[in-house]
């Protein structure tokens, strides 16, 4: 195996076992384990195990921002209710097409402080996306601060009920939700 496709292979089963165990099992022997391989073959692409977490987390961070570019840099910059369903729909869609991804992001269990400052990092970048469009898009006197928060807050929630009960809240629901509180929080009297 080429040396990228191995080392993906590996932080492909890291990323695994994050999400089904958990950070703290993520172990040289227990990767070499898993892809039937030898430590040294683990040791060829990485020094440790610290090493491979950085390295997956730096990877899935990075495909994760590159999701939420694309999500939010075509929704429409208006905040008209079913502009900001579409950009959840959207967001959710992207959630759910990588859900191992979202999962190690959205419901970390037993993170290092190293890792839940990475990911505030992201959450500060996303929120950053959200005050710029709304100062945008909303009139003068909006609190764009809290609602970026709040945005941020129902993103976040969103995607993790779309993760834990995606029978029970599939993306259209949560979409369909966010768009008739969006209309009655902007004061939209139009049915959505």
């Amino acid at each position: 195996m080429a040396p990228e496709e191995r080392r993906e292979q590996i932080l492909d089963a890291a990323l695994d076992v994050i999400v089904e165990h958990g950070v703290g099992r993520v172990t040289v022997d227990g990767l070499a384990k898993a892809i039937g391989v030898t430590r040294p073959v683990i040791h060829s692409q990485f020094t440790d195990s610290d090493h491979i977490l950085r390295a997956v987390l730096e990877r899935e961070e990075a495909r994760a921002l590159a999701q939420l570019t694309d999500v939010f840099g075509t929704a429409s910059q208006t905040s008209a209710p079913e502009n900001i369903a579409e950009m959840i729909k959207a967001y959710l869609g992207a959630v759910l097409a990588e859900p191992k991804r979202w999962r190690a992001i959205l419901l970390p269990a037993g993170y290092p402080p190293a890792f839940r400052k990475r990911l505030q990092r992201g959450q500060e970048l996303i929120t950053d996306i959200f005050e710029q469009r709304a100062r945008a898009s909303m009139p003068q006197d909006t609190d764009v601060e809290m609602l970026a928060k709040a945005l941020l807050a129902l993103v976040l929630d969103a995607g993790r009920i779309a993760l834990e009960e995606p029978d029970d809240f599939p993306p259209e629901r949560i979409a369909s939700f966010t768009a008739t509180m969006a209309a009655r929080v902007l004061g939209h009297d139009q049915q959505v």
